[in-house]
């Protein structure tokens, strides 16, 4: 049977230390034991490193859990004690700092085996140390934040070894190796052998008829038959095992969903959904296998639907709390992005009003229990992926605080998020400048409009403030530009020079006329022989409106300047009553000094021929979009969107005009 399984066989033993970089003891350790770790750091890659932590990842029951190890110093070498886990297999460590990571170098060193009382390995050990560093493994049985670290992996053929350990010290646990097995085969650099694991599947689905395996089980053979093999034959003998035995299993519930998805009238899918959720009660399948991930795709659109239509269409968000027990944590930061931050973003709902549940949404992915692939992520790597994941929707979530009167709770996230958020954001970079000042910590606002401008990434306000400071300092405004220049980076800057101006291009466009706000006509032709910066925007674009600080800094600098002209061309609105809305908005801004146009209609009577021209010539789509024109008529630079730097925004064209106006 092992030898129809894989046809390979041989031994070897797992090495319980890295040549005294880390050392066990008791050597040799089981279920329950009491452990002592000794790392020596000086003896690795994170010699002379103070900020050491560690994990301990454990291999029970065909998955990964990981925790925190709490280390103590003795002398030169760094110590831990643990309790090996109930059911646990296989045991891995890992040390590392916010920039290096040692598992021992080669081959992940760091591990051993759980013994049982006969001393043999545990139960599935042998499969965790194959597929943990196999080259073609990592996304089956891998730990997610190792995937990326460098450490040598092995070849198939080791893995197969290790597979054919397992099956000869527990022939019984065939049933679990199979599906790991096959995936292997499948993954294979050479010709997949199909006869082989058609074999392999027969003799575990023989096995099933005897003894009744559980719905998992047969699922992966259905994606063994249905996605390695292509047997259609042999999948349908499955599915009749899945329906026959599970008639509320996960097969079922999956072609359940898929079935009201695909219903015609989406509109009368409420009561259906709430009847199939009390068939198949969410909370069961919280680690389903997932065979069509597709499920994913119908169950997230009709969840949506569910949850989005009372608000669309009745202003009533009584289905948010009600789902948000039965709601994937992916869809939970999906509600969060449509429910609370582009409504909030473009102003149509009240602080007061979506407060609360924006705070019910976020609190529900925060606490929402880990599923068990979740749990190879240690808490404290946990809590880290949590607020990187959902920085940026966190940082919506502060401004919010801030306009409910909540300051202080506020500059409390906004603290935890600069941890992960850094200074490369400007628009973070000056909220929480704004906040620093209303919390009376304004002795950290310098250092950090510092830090913020060695980045690139400040703001106007950001600017003044640092500009009051120095004419404090200097009696004047004299040298001011200078020293503002001095505090960015300089490898920073000339990356982003060569950047910008590798995208020089050199091809005539055509010109047009366009209303102007103001009154009247302008006539591109009448600008010959200057420079003309264009930006495409729209009133109901978040990023165009975002940039726009931007590229007010960039028109004050270049504002006495008679061979350089901007234009604000507003495009593809659809709002009857544009026009106005165009204007309250530029008043509203203070923009008043923006020379905007109103984009020529197109054949279609749409306001959008000077960009859909522009754009279909360099191929390019999207708005925010930029463009410069030479004094000769060519467009010399297109670019799409805004990258969150106002002060980035005002170099990236500066190094393209100031280009141009050297050219001979």
């Amino acid at each position: 049977m092992k030898k129809t399984l894989l046809g390979l066989a041989c031994m070897m033993s797992l090495a319980m230390s890295a040549q005294h970089k880390m050392e066990v003891s008791p050597k040799y350790v089981h279920e329950g034991d009491e452990v002592t770790l000794t790392y020596h750091p000086d003896m690795t890659v994170l010699k002379g490193k103070d900020d050491i932590k560690g994990i301990m990842y454990c291999w029970k029951d065909y998955h990964w859990e990981a925790s925190d190890m709490p280390l103590r110093k003795n002398g030169n070498q760094l110590v831990s004690n643990f309790t090996v886990p109930e059911r646990g297999a296989l045991l891995a460590w890992k040390y590392y700092t916010c920039d290096t990571v040692d598992v021992g170098v080669s081959e992940w060193e760091y591990a051993c085996f759980v013994l049982d009382s006969e001393n043999r390995n545990m139960p599935s050990a042998n499969i965790g140390w194959g597929f943990l560093r196999g080259k073609n493994t990592q996304e089956i049985a891998g730990i997610p934040t190792m995937r990326q670290v460098d450490f040598r992996k092995i070849e198939d053929e080791v893995i197969r070894m290790w597979i054919n350990n397992e099956l000869r010290s527990y022939p019984e646990q065939l049933t679990n190796v199979f599906w790991y097995a096959s995936k292997l085969m499948a993954s294979d650099t050479t010709a997949v052998n199909r006869e082989r694991i058609a074999n392999n599947l027969k003799l575990v689905l023989n096995i099933d008829a005897k003894e009744a395996c559980d719905e998992e089980f047969l699922l992966k053979a259905l994606d063994v038959a249905q996605n390695i093999l292509r047997d259609e034959s042999l999948s349908n003998d499955i599915i009749v095992r899945i329906k026959e035995r599970f008639p509320d299993g996960e097969y079922e519930r999956e072609q359940a969903f898929i079935a009201l998805f695909k219903q015609t009238n989406k509109d009368e899918t409420g009561t259906a959904f709430e009847e199939l959720l009390k068939r198949f009660p969410p909370e069961k399948f919280a680690n389903a296998f997932v065979l069509d991930n597709m499920f994913n795709h119908y169950y997230f659109n009709l969840l949506r639907a569910y949850v989005y239509t009372p608000i669309i269409k009745h202003n009533d968000y009584s289905r948010v709390e009600q789902s948000l027990a039965f709601s994937p944590r992916t869809l939970l930061a999906t509600y969060f992005w449509h429910i609370f931050q582009i409504p909030y973003g473009r102003g149509d709902v009240t602080p007061e009003k979506i407060y609360p549940i924006a705070t019910m949404i976020r609190n529900a992915l925060i606490a929402k229990p880990r599923t068990i692939a979740e749990l190879a992520y240690s808490p404290e790597e946990w809590r880290n992926k949590l607020y990187e994941d959902n920085s940026l929707a966190w940082f919506d979530y502060a401004k919010l605080l801030d306009d409910v009167n909540k300051s202080v709770d506020a500059m409390a996230l906004l603290d935890t998020l600069s941890v992960y958020m850094g200074t490369k954001n400007a628009d973070f970079n000056d909220f929480r400048v704004k906040m620093l000042e209303i919390n009376g910590r304004s002795a950290e606002i310098l250092p950090i409009i510092k830090a913020s401008l060695h980045e690139n990434a400040v703001s106007s306000a950001m600017i003044e403030y640092l500009k009051k400071d120095y004419v404090r300092q200097h009696g004047s405004e004299v040298g001011f530009d200078a020293y503002f220049n001095g505090l960015k980076s300089d490898d920073l800057m000339d990356k982003q020079r060569k950047e910008v101006l590798s995208r020089l291009i050199n091809t005539p466009v055509e010109y047009f006329s366009m209303e102007k706000m103001q009154g009247g006509q302008l006539d591109m032709n009448s600008l010959k022989g200057k420079i003309i910066v264009i930006d495409f925007w729209a009133t109901w674009c978040g990023p165009c409106k975002a940039a726009m600080p931007g590229m007010k800094m960039a028109l004050e600098k270049y504002k006495d300047d008679e061979e350089v002209t901007f234009l604000f061309v507003a495009t593809m609105e659809t709002d009857k009553e544009f026009r106005e809305k165009i204007k309250s908005f530029i008043q509203s801004k203070g923009y008043e000094e923006f020379q905007v146009c109103y984009d020529a209609l197109n054949a279609k009577g749409k306001n959008e021929k000077v960009y859909g021209t522009y754009a279909s010539q360099f191929r390019t789509s999207g708005i925010p979009m930029k463009m410069i024109i030479d004094k000769q008529g060519n467009a010399r630079w297109v670019s799409n969107g805004y990258f969150g730097s106002p002060t980035a925004l005002v170099d990236e064209l500066s190094f393209i005009i100031d280009y141009l106006k050297s050219e001979k």
